[in-house]
């Protein structure tokens, strides 16, 4: 954790890669877990944003999970890749980019409960909105998976970050 928050992940088997920017992780059915705290947590009113780099290497049969906050405890939030192979922004409403290419995506997630508005942004490109719902499970954030399923990243994650904040689009 960069920010001085005290979010440190505790690394399950992920391993050292190229990154987008300087050095990343490869998870590859491997986690980061970063333990609950209520800064974590968000209501639906509660503006945020959460983004990442993930390098997507091949199509797989199953959810896959970026970055994702207490999956196993709606109401929840993330950045997922379905088993469409499309990009997804969840929790528990479903925003999705129709579909991934492989290679290097940024991608982001910005709830501003102002609005009460979630949307999805593939490579600074609005994909899509939905309704804001509450993302205040339980659970652990997970970098490379999702809590209580088998969700399994096969790729590299970079760049994780987490605001408490809508950005602007153009940021």
């Amino acid at each position: 954790d960069a920010s001085g928050q005290g979010h440190t992940g505790t690394n399950q088997g992920t391993v050292d890669a190229a990154g987008k920017i300087g050095r990343a992780r490869r998870s590859g059915g491997a986690r980061i877990q970063v333990a609950q705290a209520a800064s974590l947590s968000f209501s639906a009113t509660d503006s945020f944003t959460l983004s990442a780099w993930a390098n997507f290497e091949a199509p797989r049969p199953q959810w896959q999970g970026i970055v994702t906050k207490s999956r196993d405890a709606a109401p929840w939030y993330g950045l997922w890749l379905n088993k469409s192979s499309a990009w997804v922004a969840g929790g528990p409403a479903v925003i999705s980019d129709g579909a991934a290419a492989v290679g290097w995506s940024h991608l982001v997630v910005v709830q501003d409960g102002a609005a009460g508005q979630r949307r999805l942004y593939v490579n600074g490109a609005l994909q899509g909105t939905a309704v804001a719902p509450a993302a205040s499970g339980t659970g652990n954030l997970v970098i490379g998976g999702a809590n209580g399923v088998s969700e399994d990243f096969f790729g590299v994650v970079d760049e994780v970050r987490l605001l408490g904040a809508a950005a602007s689009s153009d940021r």
